[in-house]
């Protein structure tokens, strides 16, 4: 796909490329996201990390450059990384693909709700970017841009084609990052266990009976955990732990 790009694309697409190697904040990576608006007229962009666990994908972060606030807080509330097609395509290939590909893919009844709530918000077409690292890591990465016509869509699969894996390196590199001692120092061993096993996506109830403690217990662990990541939900705390590496 990127022989098919123009001569100035190209260098653009070089120029981003370069920038993400020294890519050190997720402002610095969401600044790579906003230049790449200078050669795809995206209206929205979103980048995120996913792993498989046994009740299907785990959004584990997530870097809303302007998706907006409600569709953010919707997206958690509702769960649809469970249903979202892209989300659930993204999880068996690696490359530039279109939403609509997607769709066609994961055309189950949970998909169809998502789909209509995110044309709701004016989210109808897309193109979606899917990496892991080589050798394979357990950290997949999706990029996602959304307002592009039919000529914008196909410029965005050569062009993603090309910087979607400097992007992936970039967030997997932020993803990684040296934990603060002190916040790691503030959780305890069962708290960060209790973690590691809600990030397998496991339940309360399957927690309390892997390590033997009751769902009740549990519950209390992750309003204790909540408290000291100062997050709002069993999501938000995953994704704050593995940033600062007190999870792997």
């Amino acid at each position: 796909m990127l022989d098919q790009l123009s001569r100035p694309v190209l260098l653009r697409v070089i120029e981003m490329a370069n920038r993400c190697l020294a890519v050190r904040t997720y402002a610095e990576l969401e600044a790579v996201v906003t230049a790449l608006g200078a050669v795809l007229p995206f209206q929205k962009a979103a980048l995120c990390a996913i792993t498989d666990g046994e009740e299907g994908p785990s959004l584990d972060h997530f870097v809303n450059h302007s998706y907006g606030e409600q569709w953010a807080a919707l997206y958690t509330r509702r769960e649809f990384h469970r249903v979202d097609p892209v989300l659930g395509h993204a999880r068996t290939r690696t490359g530039a693909f279109t939403w609509s590909d997607a769709f066609r893919h994961g055309a189950t009844s949970g998909g169809a709700t998502f789909i209509e709530a995110a044309q709701d918000f004016g989210l109808v077409e897309g193109v979606a970017f899917s990496c892991t690292s080589q050798p394979a890591s357990s950290v997949r990465t999706l990029l996602s841009v959304s307002g592009l016509d039919a000529a914008g869509s196909e410029l965005a699969l050569g062009v993603l084609s090309g910087l979607g894996p400097h992007l992936h390196e970039a967030y997997r590199r932020l993803l990684t990052e040296t934990a603060d001692p002190g916040l790691a120092r503030t959780l305890s061993n069962r708290e960060k266990e209790i973690l590691n096993w809600a990030k397998q996506g496991k339940t309360y109830w399957e927690i309390g009976c892997i390590v033997g403690i009751s769902q009740r217990t549990v519950k209390y662990h992750f309003a204790s955990i909540k408290s000291k990541l100062d997050v709002v939900s069993r999501c938000h705390a995953i994704a704050k732990a593995m940033r600062l590496g007190l999870i792997a």
